[in-house]
């Protein structure tokens, strides 16, 4: 039994077989037999239109032409901005400009040494600043009437003064101040006198005692700085007679001048017409004497400088300046 069924199994086809087909063809590589596969297909083609091939040949150079950019979106609920037109003027910027640093001071009499100034005023003006101090005096470091300008406001005060009345007006050690900072323009301004007295009728009798004034102010179009001493007025008859004793006057644009005496505007004496002296009078690395001098940086009937041209001692004399120029006569 077992003998005929092994003869019918050895008859069966085997996997090997059913493989060997599939070799042959392997084994014929690139022969005949892959042209004749490939043949067919080949001629079941049919070649493509004259239009198709020319557009298939212009299709790289138009692929190689960069493609325009297109503008990128305006955000939603914005307006796309446009392009200004040709010609059209560009938007102003906003220019700032520095207004100078300007300063003046001005004194009847100025002793620092000894802690006395009578009749005193201090002004300077900046960008967005200013200052303004009057004093009426200051004796050995004793104030008795003086004050200060409060921010762009005036402010005004004196020792004692008499009540207003129809015959006559007093004030003693009478000053005032006033100060200004804005953005276009900056000032300081400021006045003391030590007596000021008069008839109520003005010009019949008015007498001044050691008066001083000093303004600053600065501005984009420019700066000034100006002092004005009296060391005594008096106007008589409504003002038939004027007498000004110890006068001074400076001002940053231009020479400063002093004066020993006028009356009706005729001058008896003053600076520049002085040569029997030398100006200043020097004392080298010690002291320096200045008698009626006016100059660029100011004016003094007399005044005396230590060996560094710090005041120590002046008389109706006042001083302009800017920047970080030093004081000679600092209001402290």
């Amino acid at each position: 039994m077992r003998g005929p069924t092994h003869r019918r199994s050895a008859l069966l086809p085997s996997p090997a077989w059913l493989l060997l087909p599939a070799a042959v063809l392997l084994a014929a590589g690139d022969t005949g037999v892959t042209g004749a596969m490939h043949a067919p297909a080949a001629a079941g083609r049919s070649a493509p239109p004259a239009h198709t091939a020319a557009a298939r040949s212009a299709a790289p150079a138009a692929r190689s032409a960069p493609a325009p950019r297109r503008p990128p979106s305006a955000p939603a609920g914005r307006p796309p901005a446009s392009a200004p037109e040709a010609g059209a003027p560009l938007a102003a910027r906003p220019v700032t400009v520095l207004m100078a640093s300007v300063w003046a001071t001005a004194h009847f009499l100025y002793a620092d040494f000894l802690g006395t100034c009578v009749a005193c005023t201090s002004t300077g003006a900046a960008h967005n600043g200013s200052s303004g101090e009057a004093r009426g005096t200051r004796i050995l470091a004793e104030e008795a009437s003086e004050g200060q300008g409060p921010a762009n406001g005036y402010r005004s005060g004196e020792l004692a003064a008499l009540p207003p009345n129809p015959l006559l007006h007093l004030a003693l050690e009478s000053w005032s101040a006033s100060t200004s900072a804005r953005e276009a323009r900056s000032s300081g301004d400021a006045q003391a006198t030590v007596l000021d007295l008069g008839l109520d009728k003005p010009g019949m009798l008015d007498v001044t005692a050691a008066r001083a004034s000093s303004d600053s102010a600065s501005s984009a179009s420019g700066s000034r700085a100006r002092t004005r001493v009296d060391g005594l007025t008096a106007t008589l008859g409504g003002g038939a007679v004027r007498l000004v004793v110890l006068h001074s006057e400076a001002s940053d644009h231009g020479d400063g001048r002093a004066q020993i005496a006028s009356v009706n505007g005729i001058v008896l004496l003053q600076s520049g017409n002085v040569v029997m002296l030398p100006d200043p009078i020097r004392v080298p690395r010690t002291v320096s004497l200045l008698l009626l001098h006016g100059d660029s940086d100011g004016a003094t009937a007399a005044a005396a400088r230590d060996g560094r041209s710090q005041g120590v001692v002046g008389l109706s004399s006042g001083w302009t300046g800017g920047g970080a120029t030093s004081q000679p006569e600092p209001l402290h």
